[in-house]
């Protein structure tokens, strides 16, 4: 499993990168998350690091496109 090879995204102040795992939403799965978090996103298999506000932020905080499984 690692080490994890992969391309590095942004969005703007979130990174993000496909991994090869496949997990399903958990219950507590939430979009609003807390700069520093960092979270899986079942929806683009993807591990997900937060660090300010993303395209979708209301405010100063970061913002998933969708709920993320918070680590």
């Amino acid at each position: 499993m690692l080490p994890i090879d992969g391309q590095v995204n942004t969005w703007e102040d979130e990174i993000y990168f496909e991994i090869p795992v496949n997990m399903p939403q958990e219950p507590e799965a939430r979009e609003q998350v807390e700069i520093g978090e960092l979270g899986y996103w079942p929806v683009g298999r993807a591990f997900c690091i937060f660090f300010g506000p993303t395209p979708v932020s209301t405010d100063e905080k970061p913002r998933a496109y969708s709920p993320v499984n918070v680590i």
